[in-house]
Formats: C-alpha cells, structure tokens, sequence
C-alpha cells in the first residue's frame, strides 16, 4: 500500500518557546533574521499598537492639554513635550505629538510640518535640561549609555524614582511592556534596556515580577554613593515648569531674530 509521504517538521525550536516571555500580542511583533551567528531578535516594534494602560496614559495627555483658541498653539506644544519627555522616548513623542495636532487643528494656523520642526527643537533641549537636573553620578551613567533606547529608558525610569522618592519609597515596579511601548521597542528590547541599565548600576532589581499579577520591582542604584536631589521629585509639576521654561526661551529667541531682521 502506498503511504503519502509525511512534511519533514521544521528543524530548531519554535521562536516563541525560545523567548517565551518576549512574545505579547498588541505589543508589537518580534522578528526573526538570521546572522553568521545564528537567529536573532529584531528589538524594534513593527506595529503602532500600544497595551490598555499606555493608550489611556497617550488620551490623558492629549485630552489634558487642549489649544483652546488659535494662537495658543505653542504654549501648549511646550506644555506637552514637558510632560511627554518624561514619560516616552522621542520618536513615540512625536507620534502624540503629530496626535494632539490633529486632535486640535481647528485651533491651530500653524502647518503640520513646521509644527513638528518645532517639535523636534524644543524636544532636544527638554532632554537637555532634565540632563542637567542629574546627579553627577547619574550624569556619568547616563553618558555612558550606547544607544538612544538605552538613554530614554533611563530617563523614564529616573522619572519613576522620582515620584516614588517623593512618597517616601525607594522601590517601584518597572512594566516591560509598558516600557516597550514608551521608548518604541517590543517586549525583548525592553527586557535588554532594563538589563543594560542593571549593568550599568543605574537600578538595581528587589523583587521578581510575579506573572499576570505584578511587574518586577526595582530600587534607584545610580545616586546611592552621591549626593543625589531625592527632593524636588514632584515629576508632574516640574515637567509644567519645564514646557513653561521652553516656551519662554523660544519666546525670546523669535524676538530677538525679528529684531535682527
């Protein structure tokens, strides 16, 4: 009796046993390429889904920042990227950002493309003034830092230390898949940032994160051994003063360029 021949079965391990942890549906799709070394993980997110609580944390800002009239536009912008810079790494920012602007265009006589110009500007210099709230030994840390991942899940995290610091507690979870979401990344980047930031000393973890209960804990490692500004963590009131000190300076820099035309 003839037999039909039987489909050989794929040689390896399935990907998804391989990283088990990694593998989160609406958070973004992980993807296989193959090296000289063999399978590796593509650490970006192919998809712009985000979990239950980032899209409500994104609706909360937009909703929370509205341009009430025309010519409100960019106060409001600085507004918004001081509470975003705390919270999302730059290219998701920019993403609610471009949101917000459609939300309330009708409001807005400024063309989408020059708003995200300005956007971008005072993006680098809020990044550059949280910098200088640093530590010095958090400032160490945080210039060591190889990559732009690395840089916005420390700043984020740091934020997190903060407003934890400002309770009186020295531990806070750290979400993976909230983190994921915030700096761009699928679950496995996340899981390499918050590595890389253990390795660097910058957090250091307390408790394990206990499945579909409770992320993992983690306590603030980089200001131990200095002289570190635990006061003044109110992260929401700074991140105002912070779009209010943004939009001063741009004040005054478009005066100061119309005087000198």
């Amino acid at each position: 009796m003839h037999r039909p021949k039987q489909r050989a079965k794929p040689s390896g391990t399935k990907i998804e046993s391989q990283h088990p942890h990694t593998w989160t549906d609406g958070i973004g799709k992980v993807n296989r390429r193959s090296l000289r070394n063999g399978p590796e993980l593509s650490l970006y997110k192919s998809t712009n889904n985000y979990s239950l609580s980032t899209e409500a944390l994104i609706t909360n800002v937009i909703q929370n920042h509205p341009v009430p009239h025309k010519g409100s536009r960019q106060n409001v912008l600085m507004k918004v990227i001081g509470d975003l810079v705390h919270k999302f790494g730059y290219h998701k920012a920019r993403e609610i950002a471009e949101r917000h602007y459609r939300t309330y265009e009708a409001n807005i006589r400024t063309p989408l493309e020059e708003h995200m110009k300005e956007f971008h500007r005072a993006w680098l210099g809020a990044v550059a003034k949280i910098r200088e709230r640093f530590s010095p030994s958090e400032r160490a840390i945080y210039d060591q830092l190889r990559t732009d991942h690395q840089r916005e899940g420390f700043r984020i995290i740091w934020a997190f230390a903060q407003a934890a610091a400002f309770t009186g507690k020295q531990e806070f979870p750290i979400g993976r898949d909230s983190l994921a979401d915030r700096i761009g990344v699928t679950s496995a980047g996340a899981a390499c940032v918050i590595q890389n930031l253990c390795d660097f000393k910058a957090i250091e973890p307390t408790k394990p994160a206990v499945r579909h209960k409770s992320s993992a804990r983690f306590c603030w490692f980089a200001a131990k051994n200095s002289n570190a500004r635990s006061s003044g963590a109110l992260v929401g009131l700074r991140s105002y003063r912070l779009g209010d000190e943004i939009s001063s300076k741009l004040g005054a820099t478009k005066k100061s360029e119309l005087g000198a035309r």
